[in-house]
């Protein structure tokens, strides 16, 4: 029988802790998104302040994020990964920046909850589109991924509401074979201005 030297593994197993304890303490002491020890293969979008995003799957496990300028802009930008890690746009691109315009001067975004969404259109084939709804006298956004064009629509006018959450939940069901959504906010009171519906904030 072999015999096997307990010193051998003790000293190993002393080392790897050592290793580990190191590398911990390294990013904890140093965590700083310019250590590169801790952080790698970092993209940053500092050309612009861009507002928090939020993130997507689509079926085929791709990930896209939808960011919007801290500002009054109709600028939004999308961050694409495929499910192999490449760059989702073309031309090999992480990045897609599209100005969607504006409804009724309404343009400008804030906190946002986006989903994945079905359209009842007769071909019930399963295409997914990308909903994004905002807070406060915003715009509703569907982007088609085949080819990125896009409709927009007064949030106000369309929800009868404006969106008063900071936190909201965009919900699906189906029925009949359709599909139904379903947005649950809290909301405040609307008024008119020169017969466009809008939101009293108090």
């Amino acid at each position: 029988m072999k015999r096997v030297n307990i010193n051998s593994y003790f000293f190993l197993l002393l080392f790897f802790v050592k290793f580990i304890s190191i590398s911990s303490n390294t990013c904890k002491s140093k965590a700083k998104v310019s250590n590169t020890d801790c952080f790698t293969d970092i993209i940053k979008f500092d050309q612009n302040n861009y507002r928090a995003g939020h993130a997507i799957t689509t079926k085929n496990g791709e990930l896209l994020i939808e960011y919007s300028l801290d500002a009054d802009s109709s600028e939004r930008l999308f961050y694409g990964l495929k499910n192999n890690g490449r760059n989702y746009f073309t031309n090999d691109s992480f990045i897609k920046i599209i100005d969607v315009g504006n409804d009724e001067d309404v343009f400008n975004r804030y906190e946002s909850m986006n989903r994945l969404v079905k359209i009842n259109d007769g071909s019930n084939d399963g295409k997914e589109y990308i909903l994004s709804i905002s807070t406060f006298r915003t715009v509703l956004e569907i982007y088609d991924m085949e080819d990125w064009s896009f409709k927009i629509k007064n949030s106000i006018a369309y929800l009868g509401h404006q969106i008063f959450s900071f936190t909201f939940q965009i919900l699906e069901a189906k029925y009949n074979n359709e599909y139904i959504y379903f947005c649950a906010f809290s909301h405040d009171d609307n008024y008119l201005d020169n017969g466009v519906l809008k939101g009293y904030e108090k």
